[in-house]
């Protein structure tokens, strides 16, 4: 709801009237200057009105789309993580082998952090204060690595030992690849990409894999 004293009239850009298109250009709009900002300055450096105006809006045009900042920040994280989610599915789709669809997807996940710094800085540096955030989102990621550990585990070619804790490890260190690859220029993705996809396999390998 939009504070009376911050009210603007019913005809700003955006409003319901504007039409499904004007809207969802307006949306996106605040989605993508929440997003820059927040990766450059953290939840509490960012304001609603920093964000309005980053979107060249005025300040109550925020409060037609999102009830607050936080609203704000874990829409940005959905939409971030199910675009990762279909990136991973793509990549991965008819690759067999569990390794093989492990290299596969770590791959991708770092493709898609070098493709998305800010994003990946927002899911991953500005949303864990929101834990919450992070617990509803991961899950689909958790249970992608727990099935390829489990079909690895069952092929010989992925050591025994508790797959929930390998998975968050498995994914922490994927994740945290991709952010201090975020701060670097170098080395290039591709070889990020290798040099995690080496340190897993050697941490996860069956011994004589």
């Amino acid at each position: 709801m939009i504070p009376p004293e911050m009210g603007e009239s019913p005809a700003i850009e955006g409003a319901p009237g504007a039409g499904r298109g004007g809207r969802a250009r307006t949306r996106a709009a605040l989605l993508a200057s929440g997003r820059r900002l927040i990766a450059e300055r953290g939840m509490a450096g960012t304001t609603i009105a920093d964000v309005a105006a980053g979107a060249d809006l005025g300040f109550g045009t925020f409060y037609l789309y999102f009830q607050s900042k936080e609203e704000l920040l874990a829409t940005i994280v959905a939409d971030g993580m199910a675009e990762l989610d279909r990136v991973l599915t793509e990549a991965t789709r008819g690759v067999a082998g569990p390794l093989e669809r492990q290299r596969a997807a770590v791959r991708a996940y770092l493709a898609f952090a070098h493709g998305n710094t800010d994003l990946f800085r927002v899911m991953f540096e500005a949303a864990p204060s929101w834990a919450h955030l992070v617990e509803a989102t991961q899950g689909p990621f958790l249970r992608r690595v727990e099935a390829v550990l489990r079909e690895g585990m069952a092929e010989g070619v992925v050591r025994d030992g508790p797959v929930e804790l390998m998975a968050n490890m498995v994914l922490a260190c994927v994740r945290w690849a991709g952010l201090w690859w975020a701060t670097h220029d170098e080395p290039p993705p591709q070889a990020v990409a290798e040099e995690v996809i080496t340190f897993l396999e050697r941490g996860i390998g069956a011994p004589g894999s």
